[in-house]
């Protein structure tokens, strides 16, 4: 027998014997994605002829392109969703020539919606003789709560000509959904697809008066209704009856577990295949009426994508403060997607005439400013030049030069081992958003906002925290946590709150009703958040009035701004709000760990990997219409050298910047000072890690008696399970960090650790996942239990 062949069947005899049978075959770890994913530079193509996709194809690989969305219609139209034949052959040779040509392939699927194109005439009458789901199969449609179907005609939205008829399908009718996944299957397996990409899964809200509409109440969504526990009729849009708020939750998970069926039916072919969802507008107070959630979809797919246009304005009229907007929104969503790659589409502009292959001088420096956004927030690019999202660009040539210089720097702005560093923790409760926030903005998602981007104009660093990562919040990585007008909180988030002070972490809390409501949306007794004044003054800050719902309110809503959008910079009560906000920073004693001295509106972000700090600077000052961000005065950057020393510096794009460093031994810091006389984007400044607290592999003692009491850990090895208790007792020992390091001595994950004392037990466990959520691989690793004099460690083997 062939030496290759034995070898297999050993591996293959050995994985059924080592593994359970149901698992042999089981789905790749959710956690994982393809590291094509964290570095995708993205174009769409669409094609409806075999002898047009590879002139396209090539069009795109041409401009820099390494993933391909290929649009080809396979079931957004009513016709191809009964029979996707031609859709499927049609990406079948997409996909061999984007492989061919070294790029990676996903092909856009409609979500719920279904197309008959010559379905109305001109005046906006319906042609009966023509088929469409309306005629044919009107029980697959959503419904009002009046029974009104989800069916419209003509030029009602942008993506429809005057002739054609939108309906949209229940997710719960049966008949519809084997169809749907009949086809998800088919393209899998009859073409070598890298990913299958989800329109925006929604329940209608389109169109007009939609939003208003709550959908779906058709027979099936009733039916499984009663079945999740509530009762229907409720009263319709009312927060304050339990039903509907009962009916919020059930909608999303409806639409949770529609994914959840998509990605099974993918991975029941092929498990290589990745589920990508797009959203809009993520992170928005749409989300909740509209049933979709990426904060919850992230569960149920591999990545989503964030159709991110705030307050409806394209990157060609976006504002200085419009720009900070941009820029906070990227990074709640790195919050969101759980530390999944992003992929950001934006529109460069709507204004069809300012849209040609050579572009505007307009379009153009919009271009620029939207590239170096994205990337500099660590999001992936996907620029498309109108709401055609396919074949176009503002620039193609522009295009080319900016995926080239991201290919060349993808390693600074995709490292997905890094976080944020001495970072401001901005609390976000999507809890909060469904059962307080019932006005568009309200004041919850409006102060998160706010807050952001009124940070970003004080040069602090911050990151979002959700109820699904605050119990692993440690102060020496997030030193203060902001909370403002967050109506509700579970007993867990209270807990986790409260360890975080009891670590020595700082709470600013914005509001005066905070907590206020049981997540039915009835009102609660008491305030927990006030009844923690009891702890140290330096560590709680109780305030009423609320700078970052001012901010957003003065920047962004104000109706004596410009259509009620991004003002001209300053705005005086905005300024307030953002001096305000620093001051009571100031108050719980936050010093930033680098010092930025601006005078310029930039955003600064700060991260840190296992060997290198980041800091990303880009240039929002003076942004208006039409123009690329002013020339600015000096910026200076100072941090102790006994942490940090300077490497180098990346401008974006190859504009000129002067960046010199310099050290004060006295004090024992360098200042970076970043110089310019000409018009600039973005730098990114790398700073190397002396990595003092990290032991070395040769520095890692062996196991030894235990000299005081025991620390150990169980199971040992670990195998079938997803968790390792860590148990310890010690005296004349009183631990303060509990961090768990790989064999190289690297920094996997540091836990939650109440503070010791002394002959006390204590347990803690981690669930083999590291600091990003990832699930670790099998192997060796080591817990270290330490304070500032002594350590005490021990090996863990992880053999899942």
């Amino acid at each position: 027998m062939d030496k290759d062949l034995k070898m297999i069947i050993i591996f293959f005899f050995l994985r059924v014997f080592l593994h359970p049978w149901d698992q042999v075959f089981s789905d790749r770890p959710q956690d994982e994605v393809p590291e094509w994913t964290r570095t995708a530079r993205l174009v769409g193509v669409s094609y409806d002829y075999i002898e047009d996709a590879e002139p396209l194809i090539d069009w795109a690989a041409q401009s820099g392109a390494s993933v391909l969305d290929i649009d080809v219609g396979i079931n957004n139209y009513y016709h191809r969703f009964l029979n996707p034949d031609e859709g499927i052959k049609l990406l079948k040779v997409g996909c061999d020539l984007a492989h061919e040509r070294g790029l990676k392939a996903f092909t856009y699927l409609s979500g719920f919606e279904m197309i008959t194109k010559g379905a109305a005439r001109s005046n906006g009458t319906r042609k009966k003789t023509v088929a469409t789901p309306f005629t044919e199969h009107p029980n697959w449609l959503q419904m009002d709560q009046n029974g009104e179907p989800a069916v419209f005609l003509g030029s009602q939205a942008f993506w429809l000509e005057a002739e054609d008829e939108s309906a949209w399908a229940t997710p719960l009718n049966p008949a519809w959904r084997k169809q749907y996944m009949h086809i998800v299957e088919r393209v899998v397996r009859e073409t070598a697809v890298d990913g299958i990409f989800i329109d925006v899964s929604t329940f209608m809200t389109h169109f007009d008066g939609w939003s208003e509409r709550w959908p779906s109440f058709d027979p099936y969504m009733i039916a499984e209704f009663k079945k999740y526990g509530g009762q229907w009729p409720f009263n319709v849009g009312d927060f304050t009856d339990k039903n509907f708020q009962h009916w919020l939750q059930f909608r999303y998970q409806v639409i949770q577990k529609f994914l959840d069926e998509v990605r099974q039916t993918i991975r029941k072919v092929r498990r290589d295949v990745v589920l990508i969802n797009e959203s809009y507008p993520g992170g928005l107070p749409d989300a909740v009426t509209q049933g979709a959630d990426p904060y919850y979809n992230i569960q149920s797919c591999d990545l989503i994508t964030h159709e991110w246009e705030p307050a409806d304005k394209d990157a060609l009229n976006r504002k200085e403060y419009g720009w900070l907007f941009y820029a906070a929104g990227i990074e709640l969503f790195r919050e969101i997607d759980n530390n999944r790659p992003r992929w950001i589409l934006s529109y460069v502009n709507t204004e069809a005439d300012l849209l040609d292959q050579n572009g505007s001088n307009a379009a153009n420096e919009a271009l620029l400013n939207l590239a170096a956004t994205t990337v500099f927030g660590g999001a992936n690019y996907w620029e498309c030049g109108s709401q055609n999202m396919i074949n176009t660009s503002t620039n193609i040539n522009q295009r080319k030069d900016i995926f080239k210089w991201v290919q060349e720097n993808q390693k600074h702005l995709y490292d997905y081992t890094a976080r944020p560093l001495d970072a401001i923790g901005i609390y976000y409760s999507p809890t909060t958003r469904d059962v307080a926030d019932q006005s568009w903005w309200g004041i919850h998602q409006s102060a998160c906002y706010g807050l952001a981007m009124g940070l970003l104009e004080n040069h602090y660093t911050y990151q979002f925290i959700t109820p699904r990562s605050i119990a692993k919040m440690l102060p020496t990585q997030v030193p203060v946590i902001i909370l403002a007008n967050v109506a509700y909180l579970s007993n867990d988030e209270r807990q986790a709150l409260a360890n975080y002070l009891k670590n020595g972490g700082k709470i600013l809390v914005y509001g005066e009703n905070n907590d206020e409501y049981h997540l039915d949306g009835t009102p609660r007794t008491g305030n927990p958040l006030a009844e923690l004044k009891n702890v140290p003054k330096a560590s709680l800050l109780i305030k009423t009035k609320n700078p970052g719902y001012d901010y957003f309110y003065g920047t962004i809503l104000s109706p004596s701004t410009e259509a009620y959008i991004y003002p001209n910079y300053p705005v005086t009560k905005a300024t307030k709000a953002s001096q305000e906000l620093a001051s009571d920073l100031k108050a719980l004693n936050y010093r930033p760990y680098i010092n930025v001295e601006s005078q310029d509106l930039i955003n600064f972000r700060l991260e840190s990997s296992y060997t290198e700090d980041r800091i990303f600077i880009t240039n929002f000052t003076g942004l208006s219409k039409n123009n690329a961000p002013s020339a600015t005065r000096p910026i200076k950057l100072t941090y102790p050298t006994n942490y940090s020393r300077f490497i180098d510096a990346t401008s974006f794009m190859d504009n000129l910047l002067q960046v010199s460093h310099e050290f004060d031994n006295n004090a024992n810091t360098e200042t970076i000072t970043i110089e310019s006389t000409n018009s600039w984007r973005g730098v990114i400044i790398r700073l190397r890690k002396n990595n003092e607290d990290q032991p070395k592999l040769n520095q890692i003692p062996p196991d030894s008696p235990h000299p005081v009491n025991f620390f150990s850990n169980y199971p040992n090895p670990v195998r079938n399970e997803n968790a390792t208790t860590l148990v310890f007792q010690f005296t004349n020992f009183s631990p303060s960090r509990l961090v768990i390091y790989d064999l190289l001595g690297r920094k996997i994950n540091e836990l939650p650790l109440l503070r010791q004392t002394s002959g006390e037990q204590n347990s803690v466990k981690w669930d083999l996942k590291d600091d990003r959520g990832i699930f670790v691989a099998n192997g060796v690793y080591f817990a270290c239990l330490q304070n500032s004099s002594r350590k005490e460690i021990r090996r863990l083997l992880v053999m899942r």
